[in-house]
């Protein structure tokens, strides 16, 4: 397992790795057990308003994420994401708390070799925006909702 590229702005904890997913492309991973409460991520970024997206490189327009009175947080314009921007969604996530400055959270306690995943819809709770987006769930969740909007 290679270790990844850690941007020197966002932190990592370093019990995750990226890896391939089966369905997914990439996907953050536990390689060691973590605990409930724990700091799994904080991405850095920068704010965006929303004319100005459509300038960003296309790669990147998707890890976008709305905040407040037209503007979102983005991550640095290039196109080398650092891993921390690979979370993907689940219906029934491990991880939340993207409110809190973009620090990402252990929900309950995740074993290792688990994947990390986020309800992208949290988004949608925490600013209270029209949805831009939405995408055919395949989370595989018991109580997955179908179709995801953000």
């Amino acid at each position: 397992m290679k270790k990844f590229n850690v941007s020197k702005l966002s932190y990592i904890n370093p019990k995750i790795r990226l890896r391939k997913t089966e369905k997914k492309g990439k996907g953050l991973f536990a390689v060691k057990n973590i605990k409930k409460g724990e700091i799994l991520t904080i991405s850095a970024g920068i704010g965006v308003p929303q004319k100005m997206i459509k300038k960003l490189p296309k790669g990147l327009r998707s890890y976008c994420f709305y905040i407040e009175n037209g503007w979102f947080y983005c991550p640095f314009g290039n196109s080398r994401l650092s891993a921390d921007w690979f979370l993907n969604h689940s219906c029934r996530p491990n991880a939340g708390g993207v409110r809190n400055a973009f620090t990402i959270k252990a929900l309950k306690n995740i074993k290792a070799d688990e994947e990390i995943t986020y309800d992208y819809s949290e988004d949608y709770k925490f600013w209270r925006y029209q949805p831009l987006r939405r995408f055919k769930c395949r989370c595989g969740a018991e109580n997955c909702r179908k179709i995801i909007r953000y």
